[in-house]
């Protein structure tokens, strides 16, 4: 018995462990950009499941899937409720390096953005924040 104990052990310290994910929930989402002294209305959207487990979607890492097959070394890996993403990617026709935090649960979403363009200086970083609320299940 002890020996079937010690290679079931064995077995579970092999398997890989299971890797965090965005936390949200599907639903429809209203996202707002900060920036000044007011938040702006980017829109309403329909987010699925499977917009929540692809890396590539705007929710994990506020850039479209059109910037982000741009880029390089794009990663993003979460941590309970919060996720860390970077990659080399492309910003005005400019090589940037793109980093950034989003904290998300089931109805609430915020990454804080860092853009720094080649030949920026390290302390004028272009910072975009974006909001999100879950308001709902999406209409059909």
């Amino acid at each position: 018995m002890r020996a079937a104990a010690v290679m079931l052990l064995g077995l579970f310290a092999t398997l890989p462990a299971r890797a965090d994910s965005n936390p949200m929930q599907p639903g429809t989402w209203e996202f707002t950009r900060s920036g000044g002294m007011a938040a702006n209305l980017i829109g309403r959207y329909c987010i699925t499941a499977a917009d929540i487990a692809d890396a590539m979607s705007p929710v994990n890492g506020f850039l479209s899937r059109e910037e982000k097959s741009a880029c390089t070394g794009w990663k993003v890996e979460w941590h309970g409720e919060r996720g860390l993403y970077s990659g080399s990617c492309q910003s005005g026709g400019k090589p940037a390096q793109v980093s950034g935090r989003i904290v998300a649960a089931a109805g609430t979403y915020s990454d804080t953005q860092n853009v720094k363009k080649e030949g920026d200086t390290a302390a004028a970083p272009i910072l975009d924040i974006i909001n999100g609320l879950r308001l709902g299940p999406c209409a059909n």
